[in-house]
């Protein structure tokens, strides 16, 4: 038992270190270089250490879902290499010590690892992909990008339009496709609108044709018949 703490603390400790100078280094090549935008976005967002705080702590966490793998194993083999170099490990063998006992903390700590790095990735990331979404050019997520094709599960409908903004949920010139079964002979008719459609994740509507998007406005809308009461669809 005190050989596992012993090894898995100086995994731990390298483990850090290689993660914040990766992270340290990656996010302050990137702040150099965006940092005219951070600026700009600074005075209506209460300063510029809580606008970099922000962006960068979400970044944080998906840097680690990115790199975790690597800097476990990374740091696994300087804990021990760092036997090695103190003679420790000769030490250990001499003692009767197996090489997969010595071994067995390195791979608990790096089990515990990518529990954490399923976990993050399961629970954590889907509730901030929108913050993950936005770049240091669309801080206030009001600007367009191009939007493709999405197929909601939940409610069989493919959702279309020219483009979307992630801060109103609003996709421009939006064309909603059921992909339900239809009568022989029939014609499928997309639910379309001529200027905005903005969509939430909410539960879905029981019908197409009564509810397929919400619009701007707090009004359900279909092709030349709003309606409104109906829960929104879901975008995602």
């Amino acid at each position: 038992m005190l050989i596992d703490r012993y090894i898995i603390r100086a995994q731990l400790h390298a483990f850090m270190i290689v993660f914040v100078s990766l992270a340290g280094l990656t996010f302050v090549v990137d702040a150099f270089t965006n940092i005219e935008e951070f600026i700009a976005h600074a005075p209506g967002a209460g300063g510029l250490a809580r606008v970099l705080g922000a962006y960068y702590g979400y970044r944080l966490i998906s840097f680690f879902d990115a790199t975790s793998p690597v800097i476990s194993l990374a740091s696994a083999m300087f804990a021990l290499s760092w036997l090695e170099r103190h003679n420790e490990l000769t030490a250990l063998l001499a003692a009767g010590v197996t090489r997969w006992r010595i071994a067995r903390s390195a791979l608990v700590f790096a089990a515990v690892v990518s529990l954490l790095a399923m976990a993050n990735r399961e629970i954590v990331l889907p509730r901030i992909r929108e913050n993950l979404t936005r770049n240091a050019q669309d801080l206030r997520g009001d600007a367009a990008h191009p939007f493709d094709a999405r197929y909601d599960h939940a409610t069989e409908i493919l959702f279309r339009g020219r483009s979307a903004q992630s801060a109103t949920f609003r996709i421009e010139k939006p064309s909603l496709r059921s992909t339900q079964p239809r009568p022989i002979g029939s014609q499928p008719t997309p639910r379309t609108r001529r200027d905005t459609c903005s969509v939430r994740s909410a539960n879905p509507p029981t019908s197409i044709g009564s509810s397929p998007c919400k619009a701007v406005g707090e009004r359900w809308c279909s092709p030349g018949r709003p309606r409104t009461g109906s829960p929104p669809v879901s975008a995602s």
